[in-house]
C-alpha cells in the first residue's frame, strides 16, 4: 500500500525519519548511516526549496561567527555580562 503525502505530512515525516536515521548513526557510526541522514536532508531542502549552495553559505556564515568543531573546544556554559 501506498499513500502520496502533501507537504506537511510530507515534512513531519521527514523530521521523523531523519530523528530515527540519527539514532542509527549513534548506534553505529558508519559512512552508510551518514548517506541516510543526507538524503533526508536532501527530500527536506527539495521540499523547501533550498539550494545546497545557499546551506553551505549559511554554514560558512555560522562558522566565521561562532566557529567549528575543528578545534574540539566545547563551551559548557554562558553567562550574562
Amino acid at each position: 500500500e501506498i499513500e502520496i503525502l502533501n507537504n506537511d505530512d510530507y515534512e513531519r515525516y521527514l523530521k521523523k525519519k531523519l530523528i530515527e536515521e540519527v539514532n542509527e548513526f549513534a548506534e553505529e557510526s558508519c559512512i552508510e548511516e551518514i548517506c541516510d541522514i543526507l538524503e533526508v536532508i536532501d527530500a527536506w531542502l527539495e521540499l523547501k526549496g533550498v539550494s545546497m549552495e545557499k546551506v553551505c553559505k549559511e554554514k560558512q556564515k555560522k562558522a566565521d561567527e561562532r566557529g567549528k568543531f575543528q578545534e574540539r573546544i566545547l563551551l559548557k556554559y554562558i553567562t550574562d555580562q
